[in-house]
């Protein structure tokens, strides 16, 4: 399970799942979602083997996520599912993906990088249960957001710098 989430200036997801494989295969299917509007109605139509070495869990999950925006990037390539293997620092991973076509999907945001901002991996344990958590949050590219996203953001940064205007003008009369 993944849910998105705001961060200062740049969207995130938080991934859910019984184990890490189920952690990393919702990460890719919550990063398609930032870029792509409506992840459910995909069909996957190929699949691919990807293999990554990583030291740990943190640069194993972005190392994860950016090549699946290169992938994306380079040849429209949407990851519509994955499952993974870990074994020891290596991560084999098998993606079913579809090419991303104009028609079919509605673009969100312009995700430009995964990041290593207040990235985090954690097993963590609710009313007994076991379960791992990952955090994420991705750079994006501000003038390529889709018009309603823009224009929300544009009247958050328009309320903030009101609300800068007045505690500047408040604190002038003090000093």
């Amino acid at each position: 399970m993944f849910e998105t989430f705001e961060h200062t200036a740049n969207p995130g997801h938080r991934v859910t799942g019984d184990s890490l494989n189920d952690v990393f295969a919702e990460a890719a299917v919550g990063l398609i979602s930032l870029i792509v509007a409506k992840v459910d109605s995909m069909d996957a139509t190929k699949q691919r083997m990807i293999e990554l070495n990583s030291p740990n869990l943190e640069y194993r999950q972005v190392d994860w996520l950016s090549e699946l925006l290169f992938f994306f990037e380079s040849g429209g390539w949407l990851t519509a599912k994955a499952s993974i293997k870990f074994a020891g620092k290596s991560l084999r991973r098998t993606v079913q993906d579809e090419i991303f076509c104009e028609d079919r999907h509605r673009r969100s945001l312009d995700v430009k990088a995964v990041t290593y901002h207040e990235l985090s991996i954690l097993q963590q344990k609710r009313d007994g249960k076991s379960f791992w958590q990952a955090e994420v949050i991705v750079d994006t590219w501000m003038s390529r957001l889709v018009p309603s996203v823009k224009r929300q953001r544009g009247e958050q940064l328009v309320k903030r710098r009101a609300l800068i205007r007045c505690q500047y003008r408040h604190y002038l009369r003090f000093c």
